[in-house]
């Protein structure tokens, strides 16, 4: 296994750690941490995942390119390998014409030879036996002049072929060495074409390896999915349970209004744009969605938030929901604010504050999608577990 599936392989290991049996009776707010913490190492692994996908699309391009070079280098040989072709058949035609030359320079030498030699023999006869040979005058003078011309033109044919067959090796030179460029071109070429198919043959096992990596990858992202699933199994069996369990007491968390406890303020004076209402919603990251044990409240960043009603700051500073602040008003009853600016709490734990005092300001830390403020309301205790919908004491 590689280090990139072993990388994903102990994020799948960490987050089994989230799936819990019943026999482990996690609280309703440590499954909801859970929850959260599976829901970021699934944007992880999508963030992976988009990585992969992007790194394939390049390298196939990559190789698409390298495809297409490959594509006109084998052209470019095509051509040079016709082109060598025809050059070899014009040398072979140059080859033998200085064939069909020599065998005539051959033949015109050895006609002129015998020639030579019948003038050298005619040499040794005496004027006068070649004038008794002869008929008459004109008989002589024929043939004289006759072997004279026969002579001459056999030398000035041989002279015309031999600067002919000059002319042919000149021309086979010239050709010799074109097929030699062509050839030295053709080479390069080839060697080119051979570099680019060892490019291209790297280029498919990277993608080939980042395809398994990707494979991986999205299987692992189904693995928690399906462990998102059963936390919310779970979420909602705890809910379940605790309704059933204030029901057995008498104190059904609906029977909770204002009556009970008195009018809160709104969080949020400057905004009141709810983004996600209290009780079960929708989520991107698990199918079944999950329950919301408060409302949010969108506000562009730094907006002040007060306290809803006047108690005693039990918590301020980093927890389940970012830089959050929890008072307790008395009577089993809490408020928790949850995202808040990194840096802007202006409370302290133990501090009295009164109903409208600036706690901290909007931001979006820990689990977040934006600026917001995560309001919760609960009672019978400063637990996740006893939320209950804040709409009716607002």
């Amino acid at each position: 296994m590689n280090k990139t599936k072993q990388m994903l392989a102990g994020v799948l290991a960490l987050s089994l750690l989230y799936v819990v049996t019943p026999a482990m009776a996690a609280s309703q707010q440590e499954l909801q941490q859970r929850k959260n913490q599976n829901e970021q190492n699934i944007k992880n692994q999508e963030k992976a995942i988009d990585n992969y996908e992007v790194e394939i699309e390049y390298m196939t391009r990559d190789l698409q390119n390298l495809d297409k070079e490959i594509t006109e280098c084998n052209s470019s040989i095509d051509v040079l390998d016709s082109q060598i072709s025809a050059m070899r058949s014009k040398i072979k035609e140059s080859e033998r014409e200085l064939q069909d030359i020599n065998k005539n320079i051959k033949s015109k030498r050895e006609m002129l030879e015998k020639r030579l030699q019948a003038m050298y023999v005619s040499g040794k006869t005496s004027y006068i036996e070649l004038v008794l040979s002869c008929s008459d005058i004109s008989d002589l003078l024929s043939r004289t002049q006759l072997i004279s011309s026969l002579v001459e033109h056999d030398t000035g044919l041989i002279e015309s072929l031999e600067n002919y067959q000059k002319d042919v090796k000149e021309r086979k030179s010239e050709l010799d060495q074109q097929k030699k460029d062509l050839s030295g071109l053709q080479e390069l070429l080839e060697k080119e074409k051979k570099a680019l198919e060892d490019k291209a043959t790297e280029k498919e096992k990277m993608i080939e390896k980042i395809q398994g990596n990707l494979e991986y990858a999205r299987t692992v992202r189904q693995q928690m999915y399906a462990e998102q699933e059963a936390i919310d199994a779970q979420i909602r069996a705890a809910a379940e349970a605790r309704e059933r369990e204030m029901a057995a007491k008498g104190q059904k968390l609906k029977h909770y209004n204002v009556s009970d406890v008195g009018q809160m303020a709104w969080p949020v004076p400057a905004s009141g744009n709810v983004t996600s209402e209290f009780g079960r919603r929708d989520t991107p990251f698990a199918a079944i969605g999950d329950f919301h044990t408060g409302l949010d409240i969108s506000a562009p960043a730094g907006t002040p938030i007060i306290a809803a009603r006047a108690g005693t700051v039990v918590y301020a500073g980093w927890g389940g929901y970012g830089v959050m602040v929890i008072i307790d008003h008395g009577g089993g009853l809490y408020t928790l604010y949850g995202h808040g600016t990194d840096g802007s709490i202006s409370v302290s734990n133990g501090q009295q504050v009164s109903a409208g005092d600036v706690i901290m300001g909007v931001g979006s830390t820990g689990y977040s999608t934006g600026p917001h403020l995560h309001f919760e309301v609960r009672v019978g205790g400063n637990s996740m577990n006893n939320a209950v919908n804040p709409r009716q004491f607002l």
